[in-house]
C-alpha cells in the first residue's frame, strides 16, 4: 500500500476501499492538495510531522484539564465529547495559532 501512496493521488486511485480507509485521512487530503494553486512547495512529510505534533499536544493538553470536566461535566452538557472538542480547538488556537483567516479567501482565485 505504501508504494501506492508514494505515488501520489494516481496511487491512491488504485486502493482498494479496504486499504483506502487505512490510509491516515491527512495523507489523503495532502495527496489531493498535490498540484493545487499554492501548493508548489507542499512538503508532505513535513505536514504530517507537524499534524503529529499537534495531536500530541492536544492529546496531553486535553488529558491534563479533565478534571476540569469531570469537576463540572453539565458545563459541557455532560458531554466528553464536547469537552475534548472545545479543548482541542482552544490548544490549537491558544497554544499552537492555527486560526480562520478569512482574508485569504479574498485573496485567492480559483479556477
Amino acid at each position: 500500500m505504501q508504494a501506492h501512496i508514494d505515488q501520489g493521488i494516481t496511487g491512491l486511485l488504485h486502493l482498494t476501499p479496504e486499504e483506502i480507509g487505512k490510509v491516515d485521512i491527512a495523507m489523503v487530503n495532502l495527496l489531493c492538495a498535490e498540484g493545487l494553486n499554492g501548493s508548489e512547495n507542499l512538503d508532505i512529510s513535513q505536514c504530517m510531522e507537524t499534524l503529529d505534533q499537534w495531536a500530541d499536544h492536544v492529546r496531553e493538553d486535553t488529558e491534563s484539564r479533565m478534571p476540569t470536566f469531570y469537576g463540572d461535566p453539565a458545563k459541557y452538557d455532560n458531554s466528553v465529547n464536547l469537552f475534548k472538542v472545545a479543548n482541542m480547538v482552544l490548544a490549537l488556537k491558544n497554544d499552537i495559532g492555527v486560526d480562520y483567516n478569512p482574508e485569504i479567501m479574498k485573496r485567492t482565485t480559483f479556477p
